[in-house]
């Protein structure tokens, strides 16, 4: 059996300066989505200790106080983990 040699390393080319900015622009967008994904469970975790729901209805809760007042669910999670008072967020 004849062994094949290996390939020989072919360097990467250089990212264009356009390819950079939109991997840095990415990946701002996935630290962004981290943060808001991290505050949105923890606010579920909130509601499932103040109100003995499980997960799902937990969200469900979320996400309609979200709906009904017309603001995204990030920003209701924040202010319920953010214990901000008098501002019909908190129960």
């Amino acid at each position: 059996m004849q062994r094949v040699p290996p390939c020989p390393e072919v360097p990467a080319p250089e990212p264009s300066a356009a390819q950079v900015a939109q991997l840095q622009q990415q990946l701002e967008q996935l630290k962004h989505a981290l943060e808001t994904n991290r505050v949105i469970w923890v606010a579920v975790g909130i509601l499932m200790e103040r109100y003995h729901l499980d997960r799902p209805a937990a969200f469900r809760f979320l996400a309609r106080l979200s709906q009904e007042r017309n603001v995204k669910v990030c920003r209701v999670a924040e202010a319920l983990v953010g214990g901000s008072e008098g501002n019909g967020f908190s129960g």
